[in-house]
């Protein structure tokens, strides 16, 4: 069994929401954590160098997904339950602007500063950022409702999830149809088992990853739109969170309750992890084995697998702080907690703590 280290003191101390904790993302620089929570709907922006809060800001609206347009967190984008594009900057709130639909996700082109947002029917959005309008929309077939999307950092291949289990793959090169498509159903052997997250290797172009309504992940090989890998879940619950750890060949997955790593070669899981309540939201730290659990609870949970990476540095001054703390403590324990200052009952049953 691989060791897990679970960190129980609270890492950043004001990392907390009134009530629940949607997404949580870190920045591209690695210096910056930032979450959307309820309830009422803010966004909080955490400083990892100085474990602090940055920022907070409320919204006017629950928060769909988010995408943080810069390397930093001067840009970011929300999009927001009631068909808003919300904009912020360092000072604020920016710029609002309604879709004409609602859609599921967000999904940021860097290279090409192009933002895609799918609607729940048939159409993917394309707003260029540099020119500040929309661009031509990518259609499926009319009978196709959308529900997920990602994008390869590599490539910039453009993948889209269904709600009947296919999964359509774009280049932004081409717009009257997609690249490429896959259907699940000759894997899974479930009808209409739709796609509920894809992650894309941020090393091997080639390599696709899809979660899946009844618990499956399965591994693509987009040079040829076949399988390479098929697991299952024991408990055929819908895919939340995917994410890759290259490195160490280890797949990252998630449902409502638990999160399973597994071997990306073999499939065979080698740790499973399980969460007080409903599992919203995965951000695993770059370069370490730390990640941040986003569930129903006001604070975050928090992991370090050990196998997966370093500790960060940041994580790790707030451990030394709190053992240092903790010594304080026992001094001072030591110190006054003897006969003369308390009795022998209080002192044996510890009421004075």
């Amino acid at each position: 069994m691989k060791k897990k280290v679970t960190i129980k003191q609270r890492i950043i101390p004001e990392f907390f929401f009134p009530q629940t904790i949607q997404k949580i993302k870190e920045t591209r620089d690695s210096k910056f954590l930032l979450a959307t929570g309820l309830y009422p709907p803010q966004i909080k922006c955490f400083d990892l160098n100085n474990l602090t809060v940055k920022f907070k800001r409320h919204l006017d609206y629950e928060v769909q997904d988010f995408q943080i347009l810069t390397s930093n967190w001067e840009k970011l984008v929300f999009l927001r339950k009631d068909r808003y594009l919300e904009f912020h900057s360092k000072s604020g709130c920016h710029y609002q602007l309604k879709l004409k639909s609602q859609t599921i996700d967000l999904v940021l082109d860097p290279i090409n500063n192009i933002l895609y947002s799918p609607s729940t029917s048939n159409e993917i959005f394309r707003l260029d950022l540099s020119e500040g309008k929309f661009l031509q929309s990518l259609k499926t077939d009319p009978e196709v409702f959308l529900s997920c999307s990602g994008i390869s950092p590599v490539s910039n291949l453009i993948g889209v999830g269904t709600s009947l289990g296919y999964t359509q793959f774009w280049d932004p090169r081409i717009l009257k149809r997609p690249v490429g498509v896959i259907n699940n159903f000759s894997i899974t052997g479930k009808n209409k088992n739709s796609v509920t997250t894809i992650r894309f290797n941020p090393q091997v172009n080639y390599l696709c990853y899809t979660g899946h309504k009844y618990g499956q992940t399965i591994i693509w090989d987009l040079r040829s739109f076949g399988p390479i890998l098929v697991k299952k879940m024991k408990k055929r619950t819908p895919i939340k969170t995917i994410r890759v750890n290259f490195k160490k060949n280890t797949i990252l997955t998630s449902d409502e309750k638990t999160i399973s790593l597994w071997d990306e070669k073999t499939g065979k899981t080698w740790n499973i992890i399980g969460t007080q309540t409903k599992i919203n939201h995965i951000c695993s730290i770059k370069n370490s084995g730390f990640i941040f659990i986003a569930t129903e609870n006001p604070f975050p949970e928090t992991r370090f697998i050990q196998n997966l990476g370093e500790f960060p540095r940041w994580a790790l001054n707030c451990t030394l702080n709190n053992r240092k703390e903790g010594k304080k403590f026992q001094k001072l324990k030591k110190k006054f907690a003897t006969e003369k200052n308390f009795g022998k009952k209080e002192l044996s049953s510890g009421s004075f703590l």
